[in-house]
C-alpha cells in the first residue's frame, strides 16, 4: 500500500478520535463544515474553534488564578508554559510531516483538526481542574 495513503488514513484517524463528550465548540465547528464544500471555509471552521478553544482555555485559567492559592496558581501556570511549549513543538512536527506528503487542499485541513484537537485536549484538562476548586 501506498506509504503517503497510509500515513493520510493514520492522521485523519488519530484527528477524527471522537470523545465520548462533546462541546458545543465541537458542535460548532461540524455545523459550520456541513455547510461548505470548500477546503478553504472548512479551515476557517476549524480556525474559529481554535479560537474558541484558547479563549476557553484563558477563561479557565483565569477563574483558577481568581480560585486557587498561589502556589497551586504557579504550578498550573508552569504547567500551561510546558504545554505551550509541547503544543508548538508537536504542530512544527506534524507540519514537518505534513509539508513532505502533501498533496491538495486538504492537508492544511488535516493540519488545522490536528492543532484544534492538541488545544481542545488541554481545555477539558484545564476544565478537569476548574472541577476541582469550585
Amino acid at each position: 500500500m501506498n506509504k503517503k495513503y497510509v500515513l493520510t488514513l493514520i492522521i485523519f484517524l488519530l484527528i477524527t478520535q471522537q470523545n465520548a463528550f462533546t462541546h458545543i465548540i465541537d458542535d460548532e465547528e461540524q455545523n459550520c463544515i456541513a455547510k461548505t464544500g470548500s477546503t478553504t471555509e472548512m479551515n476557517r471552521c476549524s480556525q474559529i474553534a481554535l479560537d474558541s478553544w484558547n479563549k476557553e482555555i484563558n477563561n479557565i485559567l483565569y477563574y483558577l488564578k481568581k480560585n486557587t492559592d498561589l502556589k497551586t496558581y504557579k504550578k498550573i501556570k508552569q504547567s500551561q508554559r510546558l504545554w505551550e511549549q509541547y503544543k508548538n513543538n508537536e504542530i512544527q512536527t506534524f507540519n514537518k510531516f505534513d509539508t513532505e506528503y502533501s498533496q491538495g487542499t486538504m492537508y492544511k485541513n488535516v493540519s488545522k483538526g490536528y492543532e484544534v484537537n492538541i488545544v481542545k485536549q488541554r481545555a477539558l484538562q484545564l476544565q478537569e481542574y476548574k472541577n476541582i476548586y469550585p
